[in-house]
């Protein structure tokens, strides 16, 4: 499982910050395994996100 975020204007998110409020939020093993963040969320008409992009983007940037 993975996450992408896209970070608000004018903020730099911290990986590990992110990581500690997932984990406090849900348990453990739901939990994204690997954290990107991306300049924008690719969005469909409806203004939903475009999984179908995110997938595809999750794929081509293996974990480092």
């Amino acid at each position: 499982m993975a996450a992408l975020v896209q970070p608000r204007e004018g903020r730099v998110p911290d990986l590990a910050t992110i990581e500690a409020h997932v984990r406090c939020q849900i348990a453990g093993y739901k939990a994204p395994r690997s954290i990107w963040l991306v300049d924008a969320i690719s969005r469909g008409p409806a203004g939903k996100p475009d999984y179908g992009w995110a997938h595809r983007y999750a794929a081509s940037h293996p974990v480092a």
